[in-house]
């Protein structure tokens, strides 16, 4: 007899599973460690484009930031100039207001003045007016007539300088 063994089928499949079961088992690790590598390049990637995202969006919120305290400087100052010029605007309206009341003041007395020169131009040819008292108070009424019209006369009839 000769000392081979006979020849098994399932052992030839058993050592053949095993062979197969460690390269399986190599390649898996290798498999997973490249994976690994790669994944943490791609983490290690993003985290550093994120940082740079972040600081970029910190440099961009400063930068607003002190846009927005000039905005708001020059939106304090447009409002207290918008303030003055209402209070200009309201001081102005009441001047004009007074001013158009002295102008009707002095229409009037214009116009009164006048009527009571022709009164006595009409008159003096009948009462016999002397023409100097005439001329004087023509003359007074063209002073008059001037200051109103100036400006320089007050309803009370006093000649403001």
């Amino acid at each position: 007899m000769s000392n081979e063994q006979p020849h098994d089928p399932t052992v030839t499949l058993r050592l053949e599973l095993g062979r197969v079961t460690d390269q399986r088992d190599a390649f898996k690790a290798a498999l997973t460690t490249e994976v690994l590598k790669v994944v943490r390049v791609a983490i290690i990637q993003a985290t550093i484009d994120a940082d740079n995202e972040i600081a970029r969006l910190k440099a961009e919120v400063e930068r607003l930031k002190e846009g927005n305290e000039c905005l708001d400087q020059m939106h304090e100052k447009e409002m207290a100039r918008s303030a003055f010029l209402c209070e200009q605007v309201e001081r102005l309206t009441l001047e004009n207001s007074q001013y158009e009341e002295h102008h009707k003041y002095g229409q009037n007395v214009i116009t009164s003045l006048r009527e009571e020169v022709e009164r006595l131009r009409a008159s003096s040819f009948v009462t016999a007016v002397p023409v100097e008292e005439y001329e004087k108070l023509k003359a007074e009424v063209d002073r008059l007539t001037d200051a109103i019209t100036a400006g320089a006369i007050t309803p009370d009839a006093r000649i403001v300088p």
